[in-house]
């Protein structure tokens, strides 16, 4: 009598590796899955975990400023402790009627806005929308205001990956959409957004993503 395997049920690695150590199995890895199984009443029965910790992140966030006097919106995007994050995209709009500049930097984890950033994008000052769009190849480094090349940028743990305006001008409902899909590593904990270092920040709102709660955070094997 042939024995015929079951579809492999995926687990997560505490409840993979518990099964693998009750039953001593032996495991072998597999297009991104590590597997075991065993011999049961009615077949093969196959488990698996990923054989990687990766997740992919998403969200689309608007942020506003409704404080009649306006001020500069900083946004600091900061990941877990222990979590490492890889930029995969990133769309942000900045709408203005004062003059502002745009910018995007990697922050260190003193969220010191000059000297300690890897600076990786900006929009001149004008009092217009504005448009920075990810990855970019950057500029030369001997460019008076070089921009990183931020292909595959690496969010480390600690770090920041930060846009924000440095112009105190602007008028009340500026605002900064930020549409952001990022890789992450070792944890599937979501990233913290911060708008603590905005001007007049406690009138500045960062509204819930539009992502549905599906497509927020998945696990992947790619």
């Amino acid at each position: 009598m042939v024995s015929t395997a079951t579809a492999a049920q995926t687990l997560d690695s505490d409840a993979f590796n518990q099964l693998v150590l009750e039953k001593e199995l032996k495991t072998w890895t597999q297009k991104g899955y590590i597997y075991a199984g065993f011999r049961g009443a009615r077949g093969w029965e196959l488990y698996r975990t990923l054989s990687g910790h990766k997740w992919i992140y998403q969200a689309q966030v608007v942020v506003t400023n409704a404080n009649a006097a306006g001020a500069a919106i900083v946004v600091d995007i900061s990941l877990a402790s222990g979590q490492v994050g890889k930029l995969i995209g990133m769309n942000v709009y900045s709408v203005t009627t004062g003059t502002h500049t745009l910018y995007a930097s990697l922050n260190d984890e003193d969220l010191a806005a000059a000297n300690h950033n890897l600076l990786i994008g900006n929009a001149g000052a004008a009092a217009a929308a504005k448009v920075l769009a990810f990855p970019s190849i950057g500029t030369a480094a001997t460019a008076s205001v070089n921009l990183a090349n931020s292909t595959g940028l690496v969010i480390p743990p600690g770090a920041a990956l930060s846009i924000y305006h440095t112009d105190a001008s602007g008028v009340a409902n500026d605002h900064i959409d930020i549409f952001l899909i990022m890789e992450l590593y070792n944890l599937p904990t979501l990233p913290t957004w911060s708008k603590a270092r905005s001007g007049n920040a406690a009138d500045v709102t960062i509204a819930a993503s539009s992502i549905s709660a599906a497509n927020t955070i998945q696990p992947v094997v790619y």
